[in-house]
């Protein structure tokens, strides 16, 4: 599901007062039924997961919400620096808590997480953030619903696995909600 780039995409106009146009609402409108389409008939199997999803989604809107509405005055480099610092902090501690510290792992686990926390929280932010200063959080957000084109070979090339039938369809309709949206942007 695209819902984190869409939850933005919302809260920007709901609470920034962006705008959308009604092709961009359309795309927003197609782009949910792939989502709906690709787990149609098997809640049983993953709604724990869409569940998760969605509070994923509002959770990172939000983030993405007040980033949006202090980049003006706050450089991104500082936001990410404590969004990822705080972050961290907060999982050591539980980590400490819990008895779950698992310093005895592998080299190669270490320099997997350590690039996976990079390019995940940090690079990616770091980028997304700095887009703020040209363009508005629900534009920025159109372009974030390309990810699909990234994670597709990515989840073949280290996971070795791909869609269902059923969920590559979905994932198709979604991807051409995602293409509209971006190709709206590029456009102006």
């Amino acid at each position: 599901m695209e819902i984190f780039p869409v939850m933005a995409i919302i809260a920007g106009v709901v609470f920034l007062k962006e705008r959308l146009k009604r092709e961009e609402l359309m795309a927003m409108i197609i782009m949910l039924f792939g989502s709906v389409y690709s787990v149609d008939g098997r809640w049983s199997i993953v709604g724990k997961g869409v569940i998760f999803t969605l509070l994923a989604g509002c959770t990172g809107a939000a983030q993405l919400l007040i980033a949006k509405a202090y980049a003006k005055r706050i450089h991104p480099n500082v936001m990410v620096t404590y969004r990822v610092g705080i972050a961290a902090m907060f999982l050591g501690i539980w980590a400490c808590l819990s008895g779950r510290l698992a310093l005895k792992a592998d080299l190669k686990y270490w320099l997997i997480t350590l690039l996976g926390a990079f390019l995940g929280p940090c690079a990616s932010f770091l980028f997304t953030f700095r887009s703020y200063y040209y363009w508005e959080l629900s534009k920025a957000s159109m372009l974030l619903t390309l990810q699909p084109f990234l994670v597709l070979p990515m989840a073949y090339i280290f996971l070795g696995t791909l869609p269902n039938p059923k969920e590559f369809l979905g994932g198709l309709i979604i991807l051409a909600g995602a293409l509209w949206l971006a190709f709206i942007q590029v456009k102006k």
